[in-house]
Order: C-alpha cells, then sequence, then structure tokens
C-alpha cells in the first residue's frame, strides 16, 4: 500500500509527557491540551498520539484537509515525516466517541480527572503523610525511653561505685589476719581496727616474736610495741601495739 508523508504545514507534532491514564481516560487528557494548543475549535480537528516510554507525541490536522487528502489520493497510509508508523488510521472513531458520549458525560468524566482523581490522591497521600509521623513519634518515643534507661544505667553504675569505695572493710577478714600469730602462746587481749589502723593489747611470752612475725607480713605496716607490763601471778608479758593495714 502506498504512503503519503505529511509536512508540518500540513500536521502539527508535540512531544507531550504521557499521564498514566487508562485508553478512555487518556483520550479526554488529549482533548483538553488540544483545547490549549489549538486556537480554533478542536471539533474541526483530527488526531492521533503514539507512546514512547514515558513520551506521547500527539499529532492533528484539520478534518477537511485530511479528507481531501484520501479523496484525492484513495486508499493511502499517512505517515508525518520521517516517522514509519501510520497515523489517522481509526482517526474517526475517537471523535464519534465524544459526538455520541455528550457534553454533559464528557464534562462528568472529565471532572473526575481533574477534580476528584487529585483530591483522592491528596487525600492518600496527607494519609501516608499521617502514617509517617505516627511512625516518626513512636520511634523519637523508643530513642527517648532508650536514653532514659542509659541514663539510669549510669546513674546506678555511679552510686553502685561511691558505695564500693566508702564500704567499711571487712572485719571477719582482717580480724583472720592474725590467726597465725596468735597460737597457744599469745592471747588477745583487746583489738580495735580501724579503717588503715590497729591497735590491740595481748599477753605471751615472748612480744618481739608476735611483732617480728607481723612485720614479716606485707598486709601490715608500721607494727610497734608501745608498753609492755609483767603479770606477777602468771609470768605472762601484757603489751599493747599497734600499726596499719595494706589491703
Amino acid at each position: 500500500m502506498k504512503s503519503y508523508i505529511l509536512d508540518s504545514s500540513q500536521c502539527t507534532r508535540v512531544v507531550l509527557t504521557d499521564p498514566g491514564l487508562g485508553r478512555s481516560a487518556r483520550s479526554l487528557w488529549i482533548r483538553e491540551q488540544l483545547a490549549v494548543l489549538y486556537p480554533g475549535s478542536i471539533e474541526d480537528l483530527v488526531w492521533d498520539f503514539r507512546l514512547n516510554k514515558r513520551e506521547l507525541v500527539l499529532y492533528y490536522m484539520n478534518r477537511d484537509q485530511l479528507a481531501g487528502i484520501r479523496g484525492s489520493r484513495g486508499k493511502c497510509r499517512i505517515r508525518y515525516g520521517g516517522d514509519k508508523r501510520e497515523i489517522f488510521k481509526n482517526s474517526g472513531r475517537i471523535q464519534k466517541f465524544f459526538q455520541i458520549l455528550g457534553t454533559a458525560a464528557a464534562a462528568a468524566i472529565l471532572f473526575t480527572l481533574l477534580i476528584v482523581l487529585p483530591l483522592v490522591r491528596r487525600a492518600s497521600l496527607e494519609e501516608r503523610i499521617r502514617q509517617l509521623d505516627s511512625e516518626v513519634a513512636s520511634r523519637e518515643l523508643l530513642s527517648a525511653e532508650s536514653l532514659e534507661r542509659e541514663d539510669l544505667y549510669k546513674e546506678i553504675s555511679s552510686k553502685m561505685a561511691l558505695l564500693e569505695q566508702s564500704a567499711p572493710p571487712d572485719l571477719y577478714e582482717r580480724v583472720s589476719w592474725f590467726t597465725p600469730y596468735f597460737n597457744g602462746e599469745f592471747k588477745i587481749l583487746s583489738l580495735t581496727i580501724g579503717d588503715d589502723s590497729l591497735q590491740g593489747r595481748a599477753v605471751g611470752d615472748d612480744p618481739l616474736l608476735l611483732i617480728e612475725g607481723m612485720r614479716s607480713d606485707s598486709r601490715f605496716q608500721n607494727i610497734e610495741i608501745e608498753n609492755t607490763d609483767v603479770d606477777s601471778l602468771q609470768g605472762y608479758e601484757v603489751f599493747s601495739w599497734k600499726g596499719d593495714f595494706s589491703d
């Protein structure tokens, strides 16, 4: 079949962004675009389009002019410039649809496309925004609770460290340090234990033996005998000593 090639003086070619609508809705949208592009009545036009990914290539020309070309050329394929695909093949069908549909129905469809659908999309977008705000608020609350728990843990740890530092010495442990030195030869009469110091009074045969033994133990420092007395009845020495602790 022969082809007839249209030029820009006969047909207008416009590249638009495809709105991504269905077939009927897209046709209504194209009529809106034609009403903006064409200064006259769009009822005088015949139009067609081709989709190329996200682009919509729109062709339109005068209806009577196209009828004249087909009348003089007979049955032929109508193409534009260097485009290989045929256009205006079913040019009368879509236009007849609008004539049958009527102005009122077309206006209702256009109202749905231009007013209702944007409102629905806006409502959906606002709902999504509310959901995102709720998620952000929940995460901020969890983050705040986590920081609060972390601060509480640090506070408790600090107080525990202070308690450990201020805890009194283990008296049972310190008294047990004297066990190797106070056997059958010595007897403790009194014992006073401070945080880092001690003093005591004991009775036994040889106070120096006791003092030298304690001095050899690294846990005791500065062990000294303060005074000694002799028990006239028992024949033992009663003595006092003092010194320091080193944990």
